[in-house]
């Protein structure tokens, strides 16, 4: 019996253009410059049975809507079941929105 457990990582640039509003101020801020990239990360494991992705992304936090549908594309394109797929924020406070509502 093999029981062997494989991991995969890949991370990709996920900086949005100038101008983009802001997360984490309690006025109005736009993107001026890029000091430093901001990315998405994933670590994949699977063994014979099953298959795993953790992924966390440069956003102060990601709303449920925007999470869902990523989970949805993940397992469209990997043939991984949405539970088995879990995605964090890094809680970074000059990233984009990406929350319809404040409160998620």
């Amino acid at each position: 019996m093999n029981s062997s457990i494989k991991a995969g990582f890949a991370k990709v640039d996920i900086t949005p253009p100038l101008g983009v509003g802001l997360a984490g101020y309690f006025s109005e801020r736009l993107a001026d410059d890029i000091l430093d990239p901001l990315y998405a990360s994933a670590l994949v494991f699977a063994n014979k049975c099953d298959m795993a992705v953790i992924m966390s992304c440069d956003f102060i936090g990601l709303g449920t809507n925007y999470a869902d549908r990523a989970r949805e594309m993940i397992s469209n394109k990997l043939d991984i079941p949405k539970e088995n797929i879990m995605i964090h924020s890094t809680h970074i406070h000059t990233g984009p929105i990406v929350r319809d509502n404040p409160r998620e």
